[in-house]
């Protein structure tokens, strides 16, 4: 619904998830049962009728927050926001970032006799984000050996830079959606390691 606002009438013209934030701030953002599927107009065109437009009007963004997830107070932050909010609430919240499409033609496999074992996961990201995914939940049993030192630790200076902290993490997850669909990852989702989210951004 945002991508052909700003799109240029262009195919290939991407858009940036904070400038569709902010139309969807202005002017809120039409249902499926509405807009219909997220190619229903190809990349240019417009829906038509007053009233889908009118009722997508109640669907606005109030405000956008951030969170820096390069430490473990953050990546703990983002845990509990996903849980309730950061505010006790009865359900969770969900986060988009934006990161390099090319990361995920690199994914590995979550090893064997650990949780969710066989399903890919992402343990570390490219530059040049040019792509959006939304992070839905999280696993702490999530487990994957970086260093393949046959263990699964969070409290060893696997980086090699003489500090242990979120960078060095082996064990525990986000779990991401993507738009790509069913036939990407795990029907559409994949686990990316916390460690992930912690190196800077010329580490991925």
């Amino acid at each position: 619904y945002t991508w052909n606002f700003m799109n240029q009438g262009e195919r290939y013209v991407g858009v940036n998830f904070l400038e569709s934030f902010e139309v969807i701030r202005q002017q809120g953002h039409m249902t499926s049962g509405d807009y219909g599927p997220d190619t229903a107009t190809s990349y240019s065109g417009w829906i038509s009728g007053y009233d889908k437009y009118y009722r997508g009007m109640f669907n606005r963004l109030k405000q956008v927050y951030a969170i820096e997830v390069s430490n473990t107070e953050g990546i703990n932050t983002l845990r509990n926001y996903l849980f309730d909010h950061l505010d006790n609430s009865s359900s969770g919240g969900i986060a988009c970032f934006t990161t390099s499409s090319w990361s995920l033609n690199f994914t590995s496999v979550i090893p064997p006799g650990t949780p969710e074992a066989g399903k890919e996961i992402i343990l570390s990201w490219q530059p040049d984000p040019d792509h959006g995914l939304t992070v839905v939940g999280y696993n702490d049993s999530i487990r994957y050996d970086v260093n393949h030192d046959g263990k699964y630790t969070n409290s060893i200076d696997i980086s090699g830079d003489g500090v242990v902290d979120a960078c060095d993490w082996e064990i525990g997850a986000f779990r991401l959606a993507n738009s790509y669909g069913g036939w990407w990852g795990d029907n559409g989702y994949i686990y990316a390691l916390y460690s992930s989210f912690a190196r800077s951004y010329e580490e991925g």
